[in-house]
């Protein structure tokens, strides 16, 4: 048992002792009896107050220590955590830029789907339909030569 646990157990028990102070008045049939009766009447208050204090400082000295285990063992959960910390920061960058370039992929292939796609519908292009003045225009329908370079995904709105 705790210092404080001991403490707090002794003003329990004068308590008690004070409470039965109106019977044991009552029970007195000597002198004696009688005399600690009153001796009791005079001293317990100074000493339930004396345990008190007592307990009070126990309760604090307990408390402090355990306040202190708590605060040892955050800093060494902090201590095991930030490197964890550090590393799931790398990753977290690592993701955004692995992510921002798979972005940028999947916007160059719906490009190069797209270009495709113009190239195909004017396979079935009939010639009847392509005149001289006509020309440049269908020309301007195909695709162009160079393949699209990979777009960047934008950051935040703040980048557009």
């Amino acid at each position: 048992m705790s210092i404080y646990a001991e403490t707090l157990e002794r003003v329990r028990n004068l308590l008690g002792e004070w409470r039965e102070l109106p019977t044991r008045e009552r029970e007195a049939a000597d002198r004696d009896s009688i005399l600690n009766v009153l001796v009791a009447q005079k001293s317990l208050p100074r000493e339930v107050h004396q345990a008190i204090v007592q307990a009070a400082r126990a309760g604090e000295a307990f408390y402090a220590e355990l306040q202190e285990q708590e605060e040892s063992e955050i800093r060494r959960l902090d201590a095991e955590l930030a490197p964890l910390l550090k590393r799931l920061a790398e990753l977290q960058t690592q993701i955004d830029r692995i992510t921002r370039e798979k972005h940028g992929r999947e916007h160059r292939l719906s490009t190069l789907r797209q270009y495709a796609e113009q190239a195909r519908g004017l396979q079935a292009l009939p010639a009847e339909r392509v005149t001289t003045p006509d020309a440049e225009s269908w020309l301007a329908k195909l695709p162009p030569p160079e393949p699209p370079a990979p777009a960047e995904a934008f950051r935040s709105l703040y980048d557009l």
